[in-house]
């Protein structure tokens, strides 16, 4: 018997709190585990480097997932197939050269003094992560838009334990900021990859589908862009502001006492 609209909803909602939680607590756990045993510039550090991939989470999530969403529910397993297939071959061609003209453009802001040495492996272990970061999240919101939380919860599991188990020995190294940012690039591909096999089983993308997607989406992704990016602006932008006019360590400050609010970012971001 299939269950009823009501009890879908319900399992739909439950099972997103739940994600949410694990989530939301293993970042609770790590900012803990950072504030006790590192120092507040480690912790700084760490806090910015999230910051900015939660910022590109964000505008990757809100570029694609409106108008994917709309398209899937009018399309056939055809239709899905080529939609999710061109999506995933256009980020996967444009990405690399992005993120590639950033580490570019790192290294001679480093050859020429401006960048110290330290700072210069944060930002190219960032970048990292950063592609790690979108893979994952890309076949996140694709599964989640095929009603299929708990893949998404499975896939997240790893995430958390490797992570959690990452962090522990981040704080043992003379660089924790650098194992810890080097840690989410791991989870991200290890969760990434258990969630694109899950997805392709599910149901199989044609990579070679939907030519020009990002430009025909465009005129609805971009708004919903831009409305992620004030809204990260408005939320987190700040902590860049602390850091460029006080210091690294002030943002650790401010990120520790923001941890109290962790019960009000769960019940937020689960129900959205």
């Amino acid at each position: 018997v299939q269950p009823g609209p009501q009890r879908r909803f319900v399992r739909l909602f439950s099972s997103a709190i739940i994600m949410q939680g694990l989530l939301s607590a293993t970042n609770l756990f790590v900012g803990l585990v950072l504030i006790r045993r590192t120092n507040d510039f480690e912790y700084g550090t760490y806090v910015l480097v999230t910051n900015a991939l939660t910022l590109l989470t964000l505008m990757q999530t809100a570029y694609i997932q409106p108008p994917m969403v709309n398209r899937m529910a009018q399309a056939d397993r055809s239709g899905r197939s080529d939609l999710i297939g061109g999506l995933y071959r256009e980020q996967r061609r444009a990405l690399p050269l992005v993120l590639a003209a950033l580490i570019v453009i790192s290294a001679i802001l480093w050859g020429v003094g401006i960048l110290e040495t330290r700072m210069a492996v944060v930002i190219c272990v960032a970048i990292a992560a950063a592609m790690c970061a979108l893979y994952r999240e890309f076949f996140r919101i694709v599964l989640l838009a095929y009603r299929r939380p708990f893949e998404v919860l499975k896939a997240d599991l790893f995430y958390v334990v490797i992570v959690c188990a990452g962090i522990m020995l981040a704080t043992l190294s003379t660089t924790p900021a650098v194992i810890a940012v080097l840690t989410l690039a791991v989870a991200a591909a290890v969760a990434g990859t258990v969630s694109s096999r899950i997805l392709w089983r599910h149901e199989p993308w044609n990579v070679s589908g939907a030519p020009g997607i990002f430009r025909a989406i465009a005129h609805v992704g971009g708004w919903s862009l831009a409305g992620a990016a004030i809204h990260w602006a408005f939320s987190q932008g700040y902590n860049y502001v602390v850091a460029a006019t006080l210091d690294v360590t002030a943002v650790a400050s401010i990120a520790a006492t923001r941890l109290l609010m962790m019960p009000v970012n769960l019940v937020s971001s689960g129900i959205a």
